[in-house]
């Protein structure tokens, strides 16, 4: 496992752990989109674009956990049920777009003095995301193509058996 380049404590004593991604494509951009090979491939639904990032950015090693949600929703006192409970080192479910982001928020203001000058909590752009996951390589996913590579990078309908599973149990 790759060591984090950041953790933080959350209140609880929960922590969270975040690696710092290098800016992408400096000074060549990175592809970024489908080659058409993906399971479920939808023919044109992600073509081939060319980005550059220009600042490094930290991105969660982990997907935020049942343990960090709950130390947001505890600390502001937020109704939130996750489908598979009482999982704390299973990913939160059951938020929406509008919750993720005052979780960063959240984050943000409770770890201030434990974070990087500049840096503040956000969820990624779509091009950081894809980035991050690609980890410099040019395959479907950054364990190879096909199905056998997406279940060895990770938890999806082919292979979950309808359950969330710990963080961090897959590449």
């Amino acid at each position: 496992m790759v060591k984090p380049a950041l953790t933080l404590a959350l209140p609880g004593g929960v922590a969270m752990s975040f690696q710092r991604i290098p800016s992408a494509g400096d000074p060549e951009p990175y592809r970024m989109g489908e080659r058409g090979l993906g399971v479920g491939y939808r023919g044109s639904s992600d073509p081939v674009t060319w980005v550059q990032l220009t600042r490094p950015f930290y991105l969660g090693t982990f997907p935020v956990t049942q343990a960090q949600f709950e130390a947001w929703t505890a600390a502001e006192k937020i109704e939130h049920e996750n489908d598979f409970k009482e999982h704390p080192d299973h990913p939160a479910e059951n938020m929406d777009w509008w919750q993720a982001n005052a979780f960063c928020a959240w984050l943000t203001r409770v770890v201030k003095e434990e974070i990087p000058t500049g840096w503040m909590a956000c969820l990624p752009t779509e091009a950081e995301w894809e980035y991050a996951c690609r980890a410099g390589t040019e395959t479907e996913y950054y364990t190879g193509d096909g199905e056998v590579a997406l279940g060895e990078a990770g938890w999806y309908d082919g292979n979950s058996e309808e359950s969330t599973h710990p963080v961090g149990a897959k590449a």
